[in-house]
């Protein structure tokens, strides 16, 4: 048995020293495959939206099971999972995904009694400001000849937060006639307090486009304004959306520029480089990508093919105040020359924003396909060090080398470095989805992965060796219920971190919960928050000093509630962790009860969940002596968390 003291050495000292790399270095104990516990293993998954259905704070999903053979039937490809505690647990971070498709509704049709209906995308939101997730649903076909039900529509379902929906009749949506759906955003673009629908659009006919022109065949996109009701306006022409038709593959709605107004970025199917629509405030919208330089096709792709943009995705990768564009491209090579999926870096204000390619960042490491086909993106921080990562999911086009690739960021040169292979995850191939939630609120983004056997859910060890605070907003009445196209801005460890409230980011409405998870690294402190609501009169929330390492509920007065995190509750089935002397004056005794381990971490938390101090735990060290000197009289909770992912927690009076 390996004992340690830190007499004489300053806790905080070791904390001034230790970088979260140095705590937690890339290998196979960064991930566990959870599948099997959480009873989605065997389960198909090629697009999975996740998002809070039924009220409790957890991620649910709505899985889309497969490509191909059902595609455009009627053959109830979509599925509904609630994810609940496991009932042969008492521990709340043991989840099951359970079918409730059935009883859900979902599948009724608008005309045919006894009847299911064609659903191959749908996205989640609250409607119309009742508290409860409603739904959207639509058809997509590849080729109009082969498209059996064209009398199938989209349709709108108004959710009762317990997972059952109920068809919305003349919703506006239906009698749009038969649309031919590629992708689905929500946004409020005219910030009055009720979310609105982007519809980016498929070919009309693709024979038609192959056999009689590249510019024939197409259908323009849609944008529908919200009724608050649970039903849609047209209003694509007055708004100048309907001026532009072109294949669409995906539709993400976000504020590119600051200015607090939501704008729209299409991904385009091969015959154009895509749309970026500027919120103009006066309810229209110029199309202004040749001008910022937001493209698909900057230059050519493997052998030179044109790209083909599947999805974009934004965040604020690099800490700068400004967002930039994850994009997904297939046909992707990788010869120096030849374009592939890429970071465009917002250039900021000075530029007018205005966006740049960057194709040196994205470090592939082997095994890789010569043919690029990136089909899904996501942003993340899976180590919580407040700097994300990304992954893209690869397929089709090479499938013995296609694959998730999971990306982490050099927190310096603000590179990507291929992290796949080190955490264990090279095998899920190929891989149609990545889809990053906290199914288990312990603080830390997971990872939902839809692949060549299915579903699979990568639960995330590395992220509690960092802190972090998870946000979930409320929404002030002037406001869409779910705060989307909301800002949250952490202000933490000399940085500002901007997380943005969005749902339907790139190809067929991709959707990660609504609820954001900000790391912080070893920062023991969390300045502020900073809310910007979209609303264009709202004053911002200020959240001064928050507690680290909690959900925090935030609305406009501040903080509504906390909830601990699961983490915490968590005392693996050994005995409990000791502390002698309990109370303790000068120092503590910790003697941890693991038979073998690799080192990890000791966090002491006060009652509202800030961290006092923390410092690391060496391999295989059993026995370790805590000196209390710094420490106020007071009641705190000691954490130890190891990188295998046991957890230990004891609560102590300090005197």
């Amino acid at each position: 048995m390996k004992i340690a003291s830190l007499f004489g050495v300053s806790l905080l000292s070791f904390l001034l020293v230790i970088s979260s790399n140095e705590l937690t270095g890339q290998d196979k104990s960064w991930t566990t495959d959870v599948s099997v516990a959480t009873k989605i293993a065997g389960l198909k998954g090629a697009r999975v939206n996740m998002v809070d259905i039924n009220n409790d704070n957890y991620p649910d999903m709505f899985v889309q099971e497969e490509l191909g053979a059902k595609l455009s039937t009627r053959a109830r490809n979509m599925k509904i999972y609630l994810n609940q505690q496991d009932p042969n647990s008492n521990f709340k971070g043991d989840r099951i995904f359970v079918d409730v498709t059935e009883q859900s509704g979902v599948w009724v049709h608008p005309t045919i009694p006894d009847s299911s209906r064609v659903i191959d995308i749908a996205l989640m939101a609250d409607l119309n400001n009742d508290g409860n997730i409603d739904l959207v649903t639509g058809p997509y076909y590849d080729r109009l000849e082969n498209f059996k039900f064209p009398d199938d529509r989209c349709e709108v379902m108004l959710g009762d937060g317990k997972g059952h929906f109920t068809l919305v009749k003349n919703n506006g949506l239906h009698e749009l006639g038969l649309l031919n759906c590629a992708g689905f955003t929500f946004f409020d673009y005219d910030l009055d307090g009720v979310l609105d629908l982007y519809i980016a659009t498929w070919f009309k006919d693709k024979n038609l486009n192959y056999t009689q022109g590249n510019n024939l065949g197409f259908m323009p996109d849609y944008l529908l304004r919200g009724n608050g009701d649970g039903t849609f306006t047209d209003v694509s022409e007055e708004t100048g959306i309907s001026s532009v038709e072109f294949p669409m593959y995906g539709a993400t709605a976000m504020d590119w520029n600051n200015d607090g107004w939501i704008d729209i970025l299409t991904s385009a199917y091969c015959r154009s480089g895509g749309n970026l629509w500027k919120n103009n405030k006066n309810g229209s919208f110029t199309d202004v990508a040749s001008t910022i330089g937001y493209t698909s096709q900057l230059r050519g792709g493997d052998n030179g093919q044109p790209l083909c943009q599947w999805a974009v995705v934004p965040a604020d990768f690099d800490n700068d105040g400004d967002i930039d564009l994850l994009q997904a491209f297939v046909h992707g090579g990788v010869d120096p020359s030849e374009g592939h999926s890429t970071i465009s870096v917002n250039q900021g204000e000075a530029t007018g924003y205005k966006l740049k390619w960057d194709l040196t960042r994205l470090q592939r490491k082997n095994p890789q396909s010569t043919h690029l086909g990136d089909m899904d993106a996501a942003w993340f921080d899976f180590d919580n060090d407040g700097w994300q990562d990304c992954a893209y999911g690869e397929n089709v086009y090479v499938p013995a080398t296609d694959r998730v690739f999971m990306f982490h960021q050099n927190p310096t040169s603000h590179s990507f470095e291929d992290m796949t292979e080190a955490i264990g995850m090279l095998s899920y191939k190929p891989c149609y989805i990545t889809r990053p939630n906290d199914y288990d609120l312990d603080g830390d983004e997971d990872m939902m992965i839809g692949w060549g056997s299915g579903l699979a859910l990568l639960r995330n060890n590395v992220g509690r060796s960092n802190n972090n605070v998870e946000v979930k907003l409320i929404a002030p009445a002037e406001v869409n219920h779910d705060c989307i196209g909301a800002r949250i801005t952490v202000y933490a460890g000399g940085m500002a971190q901007i997380r943005d409230v969005l749902t339907g980011q790139g190809h067929f409405g991709a959707q990660q919960p609504l609820e954001k998870i900000i790391g912080i690294g070893q920062s023991t402190k969390i300045d502020s928050i900073v809310i910007h609501w979209p609303h264009e009169t709202l004053a911002n929330t200020v959240v001064v000093n928050p507690p680290i390492n909690r959900f925090l509920i935030i609305g406009q007065e501040g903080i509504k509630g906390i909830i601990q995190g699961v983490g915490e509750e968590s005392v693996v089935d050994k005995e409990s962790l000791s502390l002698v002397p309990n109370p303790a004056k000068d120092l503590v005794h910790l003697i941890i009860p693991e038979s073998a381990h690799t080192g990890g971490t000791i966090t002491l938390t006060d009652v509202l969940g800030e961290t006092v101090l923390i410092t690391p735990l060496p391999p295989q060290t059993f026995d370790m002596v805590l000196p209390l000197s710094t420490v106020a009289e007071g009641m705190y909770m000691m954490i130890v968390r190891l990188n295998n992912g046991s957890i230990f927690s004891k609560s102590f009076i300090k005197r």
